[in-house]
């Protein structure tokens, strides 16, 4: 992504976000906790939607496009996780 300067701007706007609902996930509790990780998947969920359609679409090169994809798509999983376990561990 080097050689991309828009790859590196969207990266780092993507980490800068994340890291501040990451900070607000861990800094909370019970449901406000599940509020930020919510927001976080919803986020990541778009991020991942717009990363696919700026590569068929040729807004931004193939690889660019798979990196930036990548990396929402790997917040939305760890967001699911986590939802996830928080609701089973409600259940139990």
């Amino acid at each position: 992504m080097s050689g991309n300067p828009q790859g590196v701007y969207l990266a780092r706007i993507l980490a800068v976000r994340d890291l501040v609902l990451a900070c607000g996930a861990l800094g909370t509790e019970a449901e406000v906790q599940r509020q930020w990780l919510l927001a976080g998947l919803v986020c990541d969920s778009a991020d991942t939607l717009a990363g696919i359609a700026a590569g068929r679409g040729g807004y931004l090169p193939k690889r660019t496009s798979f990196y930036l994809t990548g990396f929402a798509l790997s917040g939305v999983a760890a967001a699911v996780a986590v939802l996830r376990e928080q609701s089973s561990a409600i259940s139990a």
